[in-house]
């Protein structure tokens, strides 16, 4: 290409780690740079949700108004509820985060070994670095592997990319097509799109207004759903149109499954957030409460870990909201999608929060309090 760096402009979609720290290195290039996720906020596979909850059930995703004069009293959660750690394994990463490290954002995971390790099958604690516990493995991700650098982010993991990005991303804005254009005798490339975002009805998606997005030199697509076919929200087609080999080749990379509508490669996982006004006494053994653990050979879940606890923000109260996140097997994953399909071979039909609140959750929370009370010896939790 002719043009000189400064002088582009490039469109990428989506807002995840991948997506900002292209970003990242392309403006180091003084690259023009457009970014456009349909989340709520940066962050991708780094998700991070904060939800206000007041002690007569009411449920907030921004923070209420509250009057000091009612006995009421709001918490706000924080969950992790996609990555709860980041492992570094290219220098790359390394200098993209450092400044991060250095502003004590992110901190070196684990702090401590305190309560961080290993539930045994028979609901014994074994502390990370134990020989037993390596026994077993490395656990999720391989969390436990130390050969490799990891870090926690200090406020959520979605602060990672809200950083690198430095508020520069097109939020709510779904990318609905990528096309090719002439512009002055110049070859562009335009994203279409609209207001849509991931929690939106599938029929809301369809119904909303495309508008132009943007012109652009050149663009990144990080956001694998992209390469769906067409039942799903994300699927780019004139991107299919003119680069089927592209296509077949991100199928196959991926391992695209026409029967269940699936890259197999990129596996579901569902996620429980759950929290405890009191605590709930989750001791592994006497003097260690459950930090972060990897369960072994349980069929509905694999990985607890307790978030950073939240102080109640009417000030009327020290007390602390006790924050778990809880992440199924692969397999209970699968069964659940397979029991209630999000997909049909025409049409997106994502699962409804009133069924996610019901089967999957109630398992995941009666298997989770199964596990606890097996390492307290049968003592039930609080």
């Amino acid at each position: 290409m002719e043009k000189k760096l400064e002088n582009l402009s490039v469109g990428i979609l989506g807002a995840g780690i991948a997506g900002v720290a292209a970003a990242k290195r392309l403006e180091k290039e003084n690259v023009k740079v457009s970014i456009f996720d349909w989340g709520f906020t940066p962050g991708g596979r780094t998700a991070h949700r904060q939800l206000w909850v007041s002690s007569s059930g009411k449920e907030s995703f921004f923070k209420p108004e509250f009057d000091t004069k009612t006995s009421e009293t709001w918490w706000r959660l924080r969950f992790d509820h996609g990555a709860q750690f980041l492992k570094i394994k290219s220098k790359i990463v390394e200098d993209l985060i450092s400044p991060l490290v250095k502003k004590n954002m992110l901190g070196h995971w684990p702090a401590d070994s305190k309560g961080t390790g290993w539930i045994s099958k028979d609901g014994k604690f074994l502390a990370i670095g134990s020989k037993e516990a390596k026994q077993i493995g490395n656990g999720f991700f391989g969390i436990f592997n130390p050969s490799v650098k990891s870090f926690a982010v200090r406020g959520g993991m979605s602060a990672i990319c809200k950083e690198i990005s430095s508020g520069k991303v097109n939020q709510r804005r779904r990318v609905t097509d990528v096309r090719k254009i002439t512009t002055n005798g110049t070859e562009k490339w335009m994203f279409l799109g609209d207001k849509g975002h991931h929690e939106m009805s599938a029929a809301s998606l369809k119904n909303s207004n495309l508008d132009i997005l943007g012109k652009f030199d050149a663009v990144i697509i990080t956001e694998h759903m992209a390469w769906l076919p067409a039942f799903h929200p994300c699927h780019l087609p004139s991107l299919h149109n003119m680069f089927p080999q592209a296509v077949k080749w991100v199928k196959e990379r991926l391992r695209y499954n026409e029967d269940i509508r699936r890259f197999e490669e990129i596996a579901p996982l569902f996620t429980a957030m759950i929290a405890f006004d009191e605590d709930p006494g989750f001791y592994l053994n006497t003097s260690e409460t459950l930090s972060t653990v990897c369960v072994e050979d349980d069929q509905v879940i694999q990985f607890i870990a307790r978030q950073l606890p939240s102080k109640q923000i009417d000030d009327m109260s020290e007390s602390d909201a006790h924050c778990f996140v809880v992440v199924s097997t692969k397999e209970f994953a699968e069964k659940c999608i397979e029991d209630t399909p999000m997909s049909t071979k025409d049409t997106y039909r994502p699962q409804e929060e009133k069924y996610l609140r019901s089967k999957p959750v109630d398992i995941m929370i009666n298997s989770f309090l199964k596990i606890i009370e097996k390492v307290r010896n049968g003592a039930p939790p609080k």
